[in-house]
Formats: structure tokens, sequence, C-alpha cells
């Protein structure tokens, strides 16, 4: 298979999969489990980090659910970290791209007088 049918495939599953996870498994570590698999898959919505959360929330045994919130925050570090990679090379956003460049900063030596 290439990579085009793989990346389809992948697809296929995750739309057969998410609502038999969902729908079908008990709250608790085990939900917890597989909804985090579904977010590492890189296919995650905000829903599907919310539901995360709320099965991480309920598992019963204090240090299981410390340990589920733990997972889930370390993910949503990553995708945050990954939505910072998309800024443009600078690491600002579009708009302020624009902005300083609509408004240029003095050169250094300008700056000097003004301030002499």
């Amino acid at each position: 298979m290439n990579s085009e049918q793989l990346e389809s495939l992948r697809k296929q599953i995750l739309q057969d999969v998410v609502p038999l996870i969902i729908g079908n498994t008990e709250n608790g570590a085990d939900k917890f489990t597989l909804i985090l698999r579904l977010i590492q898959s890189g296919q995650a919505d905000a829903s599907l980090y919310q539901r995360a959360y709320d099965s991480a929330s309920g598992i019963e045994d204090t240090n299981e659910r410390t340990e589920a919130l733990m997972q889930l925050l370390d993910e949503v570090e990553l995708q945050l970290a990954s939505d910072l990679d998309e800024l443009p090379s600078d690491g600002e956003p579009q708009q302020q791209a624009v902005e300083s460049q609509e408004h240029p900063e003095q050169p250094n030596d300008q700056q000097e007088h003004q301030q002499g």
C-alpha cells in the first residue's frame, strides 16, 4: 500500500472506531486509554479532548485519575506546541507580522539621537 492508501484506510478506521469507543465503552480508565489513543493518532478535535478529560475525571482511583490527567496534559501540550510550529518562521502570527511591516522600527542611530 502506498501512503495515500494507508491514509485513506486510517481515516476509515477512525470513522469506524470512534463511535464504538464513545458509545460502547464504559467510563473509566479503559475508555480514557482508548480515547487517548485516538488523540495520539493525530485526528483529534476539541470534543475528543473534552471527552478524554471527562473520562479521566471520572476515574475513581486517585492515582489512576492523576496519571490519566497528566497524560492528557502532555497531549494538550504537544498540540499547543504543534500549533505554535504552524506560525510563520518569525514566530509572529500573520496579522502581527503584517502590522510590523507597515510600521517598521526606526533604525538604531535615529533612536539614539532621539534619546540623547
